[in-house]
């Protein structure tokens, strides 16, 4: 229900899908080994494949994910836009059967906050709706932050915590 962002596991040749409408990110297996294969067979964000609600903010939920990338060790990031932040699944757990937990967020002060700006003013520690992610060849995290006009980048390396407030650096005001 509205996709909008995707990305392919480097390590597995998985593709995620950020399901904007549905509030959850979806895994297809390897699809470009598997082309009659259609169905996905994980999720993200969501408690199965059959939920698509918003729910509370937590390390389990997403909402409106907007974008989807891979970092160089495999971990999955999404911009969880209607949250305010960026949230990270580490590469040890994209296989569980169960769907798992986001293990760092950036952007808000923990996995439960979700107020634009992280609750304050504009800042280098918050976010107003991330629209787009992109790692560089030095592991670097940019995030596109649409409502407040602005590119931030996050110096890798990028830590598993409940907490990220490293600085962040504007890269432009648009």
């Amino acid at each position: 229900n509205a996709p909008l962002g995707l990305a392919v596991d480097p390590l597995s040749g998985n593709l995620y899908v950020a399901d904007f409408g549905d509030n959850r990110v979806l895994r297809f297996p390897s699809p470009f080994a598997n082309p009659t294969r259609i169905e996905p067979d994980a999720v993200y964000g969501q408690p199965s494949l059959s939920s698509f609600t918003a729910s509370a903010p937590s390390s389990t939920t997403l909402n409106q994910p907007r974008a989807v990338a891979f970092d160089g060790a495999g971990n999955l990031w999404v911009a969880d836009a209607g949250n305010h932040r960026v949230v990270r699944f580490s590469a040890a757990v994209l296989n569980n059967q169960t769907p798992p937990a986001a293990d760092t967020v950036v952007g808000q002060k923990d996995f439960i906050g979700n107020t634009a700006n992280s609750g304050g003013l504009v800042s280098g520690s918050g976010f107003d709706t991330p629209l787009a992610l992109a790692f560089d060849s030095q592991s670097n995290l940019y995030v596109s932050d649409g409502r407040n006009s602005r590119v931030l980048k996050f110096s890798a390396p990028l830590g598993r915590s409940e907490e990220h407030t490293s600085e962040l650096q504007s890269l432009t005001n648009l």
